[in-house]
C-alpha cells in the first residue's frame, strides 16, 4: 500500500473512531435534555445530525449531475456515507454541536450535573452521567472538528517538514477556540443577532473567495472558514488530495470537482507553479480571517454591554440573565477572548510562513535548474516521469538548437529520496498523494549544500 493510501485509511480510521463515539453522545445528551424538560436544546441537538446527512447526500448528487455519472440507490447511499464521514459529520454536526454544547452551559442548563462530576457521593447517578456525557460530547465534537479542519486543509504528517503540519494543526486548534467561544456567547445573550451576523460572515467569505478566483466549491469551504482558515490548498494542485498534474481533480462525493490541470514543461516547474497559487491563496484565506476575527470583537462587546451589563433593566430584560452569574463579569468575558485571538493570529503567521518558506524553496529549485525554455509545455502523461526526458528527444532538441522547446533535464533529487519521488510521479490512479515537500526538500538540500 501507498503512503498516500495510508494517510487515506487513517484518516478514515481517525474520523470512525472520533465521530461514531460524537454521535453515540450527541444522541445521549439529547435524551438527556429531553428527559429533564428542555426540548428546544434536545431538538436542535438531534436535528444537525440530520443536518449532516442531508449536506453529504447534496454533495454527492451535485457531483452526481456534474458528472454525468448515473448511480443506483446502493452507490448513492455509500457515497453519501463516504462524504458524511469523511468531512460533512465534521463540519455540519460537530462545529455547531460544539457551539451549542457550550450555549447549553453558558445559559445554566445542566450546570449541576456538570458540577456533580466531582462529587463522590453522587458518583454513577443519571445526573452524574448526564453531566459526563455533556462533557465527553464536546470534547469528541472539538475532537471531530480539528480533524476534519486539518484534512479540508490537505495536510499531513511528513517527517520532511513536521513543522507545516504543526503549524495547521495549531492554526486550526487556536482558531477554532476563539471563534467557538465567541460565537457561544454570542449566541448565549443575542441569538437573533448572531444569526444576523453569522450570515454577514459567511458571505464576505464567498465574496472575497469568488472575487479572487476560487471555484464554486467556495460554497463550502466558505462556511469551514467560519471557524477556521480555510480553502487555501483547494485548486493549488499541491494538496495530498489531488494529482492534477496527471489527471483531472475529482471531489471527495463524486463527480469532476475541477478543471484540468495546466500541462508544465517539466516537475520542477510545476512544483513553483503550485506553491506560487498556494501562497496566494494563503494570503487571502489568512489576511480575510484575520480581519474578520478583528471585526466581530464589535458586535461581540455591544451584544454584551447591551444584554449582560446594561445598567437599565428594562433594557432587553428578557434576555439580561442570559447568562449565568459567573459569566457575567467583563473582566472575564473580555480577558478570556484577548489571549485565543493573539494565539490565533500567532499560528496564522507560522502557517503563513511555512507556506512562504515551501515557495521559496519551490523558486529555488526552479532557478538551479537548467531549461533552454521554461515557457515550455509538454502534456504529462501517467506512466512516464517527466523528471527524465525520453533519449531521442534529448537527441532531437540538442540537433534543434535555439529551436529547441524541451527542457534539460531537472537536477536529479538525492539518492535517498528517489524511491518517494518515484511512487508520486507513478501513482495515476490515486486520489491521494504526497504533497510537494518532496520537491521542497530536494531544494533545501541543494540551498544548504551551496551556502556549505
Amino acid at each position: 500500500m501507498s503512503k498516500s493510501n495510508t494517510a487515506w485509511t487513517c484518516y478514515l480510521w481517525t474520523r470512525a473512531l472520533i465521530g461514531t463515539p460524537d454521535f453515540i453522545l450527541d444522541t445521549l445528551h439529547a435524551a438527556s435534555l429531553l428527559d429533564s424538560g428542555h426540548p428546544w436544546w434536545g431538538g436542535l441537538t438531534l436535528a444537525f445530525p440530520v443536518l449532516a446527512v442531508a449536506a453529504a447526500a447534496a454533495s454527492v448528487l451535485v457531483g452526481r449531475l456534474r458528472s454525468g455519472n448515473p448511480m443506483g440507490c446502493a452507490k448513492f447511499a455509500l457515497l453519501t456515507l463516504r462524504a458524511l464521514v469523511a468531512l460533512f459529520e465534521g463540519l455540519f454536526e460537530s462545529a455547531p454541536q460544539l457551539v451549542l454544547q457550550l450555549v447549553v452551559v453558558f445559559r445554566g442548563v445542566h450546570l449541576e450535573d456538570l458540577a456533580l462530576l466531582t462529587d463522590i457521593d453522587e458518583r454513577f447517578s443519571w445526573p452524574w452521567f448526564r453531566g459526563l456525557f455533556h462533557v465527553l460530547s464536546m470534547c469528541f465534537s472539538f475532537l471531530s472538528l480539528v480533524v476534519t479542519l486539518v484534512y479540508y486543509n490537505e495536510e499531513r504528517w511528513t517527517s520532511a517538514r513536521p513543522e507545516r503540519f504543526l503549524s495547521v494543526l495549531g492554526l486550526s486548534v487556536s482558531c477554532v477556540m476563539y471563534r467557538v467561544f465567541v460565537c457561544a456567547v454570542l449566541f448565549s445573550t443575542a441569538p437573533m443577532w448572531s444569526v444576523i451576523i453569522t450570515a454577514v460572515l459567511y458571505l464576505t467569505n464567498l465574496a472575497v473567495f469568488k472575487g479572487t478566483g476560487q471555484s464554486w466549491e467556495s460554497i463550502l469551504f466558505s462556511y469551514a472558514h467560519l471557524l477556521a482558515p480555510s480553502g487555501f490548498a483547494k485548486g493549488a494542485g499541491d494538496g495530498f488530495h489531488s494529482y492534477t498534474h496527471h489527471r483531472r481533480r475529482f471531489s471527495y462525493a463524486g463527480g469532476d470537482g475541477g478543471k484540468a490541470a495546466p500541462a508544465v514543461s517539466s516537475e520542477v516547474e510545476r512544483a513553483k507553479i503550485n506553491q506560487e497559487a498556494l501562497i496566494r491563496r494563503v494570503k487571502v484565506s489568512h489576511i480575510l480571517f484575520t480581519v474578520t476575527s478583528v471585526v466581530i470583537v464589535v458586535p461581540y462587546v455591544v451584544c454584551l454591554e447591551l444584554y449582560v451589563f446594561a445598567a437599565d433593566p428594562q433594557v432587553l430584560a428578557a434576555d439580561h440573565s442570559a447568562l449565568i452569574s459567573s459569566l457575567r463579569s467583563r473582566a472575564l468575558l473580555y480577558t478570556i477572548p484577548v489571549p485565543l485571538l493573539l494565539f490565533s493570529a500567532l499560528f496564522t503567521y507560522l502557517h503563513f510562513a511555512e507556506a512562504r518558506r515551501g515557495r521559496d524553496a519551490a523558486r529555488h529549485w526552479y532557478a538551479i535548474t537548467p531549461h533552454r525554455n521554461r515557457s515550455a509545455s509538454v502534456p504529462p502523461t501517467p506512466h512516464a516521469s517527466t523528471l527524465t526526458p525520453k533519449r531521442g528527444n534529448i537527441l532531437a532538441d540538442a540537433a534543434a538548437g535555439d529551436a529547441a522547446t524541451l527542457p534539460l533535464a531537472s537536477a536529479p533529487p538525492p539518492a535517498y529520496l528517489e524511491e518517494e519521488e518515484r511512487e508520486h510521479l507513478h501513482a495515476p490512479h490515486n486520489n491521494h498523494v504526497p504533497n510537494g515537500d518532496t520537491r521542497l526538500r530536494c531544494a533545501e538540500i541543494r540551498r544548504q549544500s551551496g551556502e556549505n
